[in-house]
């Protein structure tokens, strides 16, 4: 009641649904639903935000910070438009046209209700008018604009997913299409962590072995070094950071799921390694093989699903 004392101690009449939670993430990007599609993720691009100048900030977030919202929203969207075409089954009317239109067009308003969100979130919408000349302020002009796509595009959203429960339509119909999934080395080629795209994962020296592990900027043993640069390619023995007289090497037979290992760097068989672009390639007269991920090999792929435990393992490029 209105001096704050439970009316009803029993949760009474039951509701057939759970309360929506908004993540932590999401409360600092003043957003909804993004949890799950933070960047790296398999259904997306490595960014679509780029060239991110973090000189400027507000008291609410950083512009690094809302970038990295706005690349949530757009893998979000991405995610949400990637859909089946056909297969319903229509009890009152419709088409797969239709249903195409609506699978596509709700996470496209989606993504605008967002977007809107996460600027009003930021405060650089907000209608601080010049003294006496509201006019000429961008913001106040843009403020109702935001609000308006708030407001209108969330209806629309109610709208379309009654259109398709109308017709007996399933409310979502999305596919996976996962990227090329290989292991980049981050960092200016010559020195960095190896990550892989997928996850927030990074390769890790851990004795004789390598690991997968949460990238930590801290963690030297996460760093990598190639110690020649010719041509505009790095290449050489690929050396840890955090003991430099430890290098990987390629096993002496090269079979799909070979594990990889750390020796002395001064054992130079099968140490040559090269960076190419998103991939490390071993050097030698066999040809190229890249560092691949423990799991199973999708059919007529050259990249290996994640699983875990997830340690490193060697599959050749097709």
């Amino acid at each position: 009641d209105a001096d704050g004392i439970m009316l009803n101690e029993e949760d009474t009449p039951t509701i057939p649904y759970e309360y929506d939670h908004v993540s932590s993430y999401d409360e600092t990007c003043g957003t909804f639903g993004l949890q799950d599609f933070q960047l790296p993720n398999s259904q997306c691009p490595k960014t679509f935000v780029c060239n991110i100048d973090n000189t400027q900030s507000t008291d609410v977030m950083t512009m690094s910070t809302f970038a990295g919202c706005v690349n949530s929203m757009d893998c979000a969207m991405l995610d949400g438009m990637t859909t089946n075409y056909g297969g319903q089954n229509f009890k009152y009317g419709g088409s797969s046209d239709i249903a195409l239109f609506l699978y596509q067009m709700i996470p496209h308003h989606r993504n605008a209700v967002n977007m809107a969100k996460a600027l009003l979130k930021s405060g650089k919408a907000n209608c601080v008018p010049p003294v006496g000349d509201e006019e000429k302020s961008v913001e106040c002009r843009l403020e109702p604009i935001v609000r308006s796509i708030i407001n209108v595009q969330n209806r629309q959203i109610q709208k379309m997913a009654d259109q398709l429960y109308n017709t007996g339509a399933t409310l979502t119909s999305t596919c996976d299409v996962s990227r090329k999934d290989t292991s980049p080395i981050s960092g200016d080629g010559k020195r960095g962590r190896l990550k892989d795209i997928s996850e927030n994962l990074c390769i890790e020296l851990a004795g004789r072995s390598l690991k997968w592990e949460i990238c930590d900027e801290k963690k030297q043993s996460q760093v990598w070094r190639f110690k020649y640069k010719e041509n505009g390619k790095h290449f050489g023995n690929l050396s840890s950071g955090h003991d430099e007289s430890k290098c990987v090497k390629a096993p002496t037979h090269y079979n799909t799921h070979q594990r990889l290992k750390v020796y002395d760097c001064r054992d130079k068989r099968k140490q040559k390694w090269e960076y190419a672009g998103d991939e490390v390639y071993t050097v030698n007269k066999d040809g190229r093989y890249m560092y691949g991920k423990h799991g199973k090999i999708k059919e007529g792929a050259d990249v290996v699903l994640v699983k875990r435990p997830v340690s490193l393992d060697f599959l050749q490029v097709s």
